[in-house]
């Protein structure tokens, strides 16, 4: 096989799997445009979520601040969750940014799957940021969360940046995958 062949192939190879794999969705577009998530709060949560760029780039999740009367510190704090259902398996990752100026562990920024709170950072690690990814499956709940244990003084702020969701490569297309590439190596060895 010539050099021009085998290059054409590889080529041919990497678009396939490009195509197989889907476009990944940049931002808080198409199936996870803004109007898709849900907002909920306990009850005495005054949070909000405010979406900034364009079409959505950004999101700017707030826990709650109240009237900056405190209330006693409880086990059942305030919370403010932004959640959306999984329709296909793939990854979602996403930038964050989390900052308090309240004092202590009063405030807290983390994700969800599936009601399962996976903490990011509270306020009294100061300004905290970072990187995820993970892999979500259909039918899963994800979502993020600011919680507030006093609701009171300055709320929990979490900036969300960057978010994609990459689709896992469809299982038809990869045996589409498989057989065309047996074919051609059946066909090689006749």
């Amino acid at each position: 096989m010539t050099l021009f062949l085998r290059k054409l192939r590889g080529a041919s190879l990497v678009l396939v799997l490009l195509f197989v794999a889907g476009p990944a969705a940049a931002a808080f577009i198409d199936d996870y445009a803004f109007a898709n998530w849900s907002l909920s709060q306990t009850p005495g949560a005054d949070g909000f979520v405010a979406p900034s760029g364009a079409p959505t780039d950004t999101i700017l999740l707030t826990g709650s601040a109240a009237n900056g009367t405190p209330a006693p510190p409880t086990d059942d704090p305030s919370v403010t969750d932004f959640t959306i259902t999984v329709l296909s398996a793939g990854s979602i990752t996403f930038d964050w940014d989390y900052q308090s100026l309240d004092t202590f562990n009063w405030d807290r920024g983390a994700y969800l799957v599936n009601g399962v709170e996976f903490f990011l950072a509270q306020n009294n690690s100061g300004v905290s940021n970072g990187s995820i990814t993970i892999l979500v499956n259909p039918g899963d709940v994800f979502g993020f969360r600011v919680g507030s244990r006093d609701q009171a003084f300055s709320p929990g702020t979490m900036t969300l940046d960057n978010f994609a969701f990459v689709p896992e490569p469809s299982t038809a297309g990869l045996l589409l995958f498989g057989m065309v590439g047996l074919a051609v190596a059946g066909r090689r060895r006749s």
